[in-house]
């Protein structure tokens, strides 16, 4: 007899504590997640943060958290290999009373992309079993994957590079000047001050700023080879791959010398357009850059020598006269020949690099 009161008394306190489980508890459960950097480099390792907290002054002796990871983003560790298949990742807790729960998870970023976390699975009970609740969460999480550099700079690029930013320090600007000095022979008349001459009683020339007009654009060709399109295979989209990766070594190299940079590629971005950030906008701005470049999809748009027609066409942009243009491709053939006689007329130099044979085309 006293075995079935205890039982019974069993049964209801077990009762009775999963329905202040589910009406009470669950509720307040509060969970969060982020990473510990908003952008990295591909290849580096960043952090991923669960927090769970149990604002409730009841026990949780079962909360299962369940988010589906990117393959792209790897845990570090061997028994969680499973999310590298872009399967869902479990996180497993017992809760006390007011108490929370952080857990750290070392993730390495393995491809280039941006990577959004919105949603994740929560589940709790009690070790009995007689409750058991799921409930669908929002917890957003974000990080930017930027393209890796490629290391060392090949030398006809960066020395390129340099004299576009030689070029660009040494073209004086006709409308802005940072000063005065004296006159010296062979000085321009036009650079004469000639208030300030008066106010001196001596010849004084305006030094004028270097010019900003300047600037350097990257066109990267998508395609992998001359037969390529739309779909890539692995090897082409390692191929594609490191052209992206190229841009963005000379990017940076480009933005230290203090030439004004920008890209256009034939694939598509986020918005399912052709992935184009003219130097204007992005100004020296290398995350913006790298950010652009993070976000181009494996997606082809047009061909190059279209793509080159529309850009060429876009009335918006303007300013060719003063661009210099740098041609990334995986191949030369007509259309690649084509395409840099077009970009000659139209800007004030354009020049090709081939990462096959060929290297660079003045």
């Amino acid at each position: 007899m006293n075995i079935i009161v205890i039982l019974l008394v069993f049964l209801l306190l077990t009762g009775l504590y999963a329905l202040l489980l589910g009406r009470a508890a669950f509720p307040r459960l509060r969970l969060s997640r982020s990473f510990s950097r908003a952008a990295a480099f591909a290849g580096e390792e960043i952090e991923m943060v669960e927090t769970v907290d149990n604002a409730s002054l009841l026990p949780f002796a079962f909360l299962q958290l369940e988010c589906r990871i990117p393959s792209a983003l790897r845990f570090r560790s061997a028994a969680e290999e499973e999310a590298r298949e872009d399967r869902y990742h479990q996180s497993l807790f017992m809760l006390a009373p007011r108490r929370r729960v952080i857990r750290h998870y070392r993730l390495t970023l393995a491809q280039r992309g941006i990577y959004q976390i919105n949603t994740a699975t929560l589940t709790a009970g009690d070790l009995c079993g007689l409750y058991h609740r799921t409930r669908e969460l929002t917890l957003p999480a974000r990080v930017v994957v930027w393209p890796r550099p490629c290391g060392e700079l090949p030398l006809p690029l960066s020395r390129l590079i340099g004299q576009w930013a030689a070029l660009r320090a040494l073209s004086p600007d006709p409308f802005l000047y940072r000063g005065l000095r004296p006159y010296r022979p062979g000085d321009p008349l036009r650079d004469v001050h000639w208030p300030a001459s008066a106010r001196s009683g001596e010849m004084q020339v305006m030094v004028r700023e270097t010019t900003a007009s300047a600037r350097l654009l990257i066109l990267i060709n998508g395609q992998a080879g001359p037969r390529q399109w739309q779909h890539y295979s692995i090897d082409e989209a390692e191929t594609v791959e490191r052209l992206i990766s190229l841009a963005a070594s000379a990017c940076c190299h480009a933005l230290k010398a203090g030439l004004p940079v920008g890209f256009a590629v034939n694939m598509a971005d986020d918005s399912g357009q052709s992935a184009l950030l003219w130097p204007d906008t992005c100004g020296m701005d290398e995350e913006r850059l790298l950010t652009g470049l993070a976000a181009i999809r494996m997606k082809q748009t047009y061909s190059l020598h279209r793509f080159v027609e529309l850009l060429s066409g876009d009335a918006a942009l303007g300013g060719w006269a003063e661009t210099d243009v740098l041609l990334l491709t995986a191949y030369e053939n007509e259309e690649t020949a084509q395409v840099m006689d077009t970009l000659r007329a139209l800007c004030r130099s354009a020049s090709l690099y081939c990462t096959g044979e060929g290297g660079l085309a003045a």
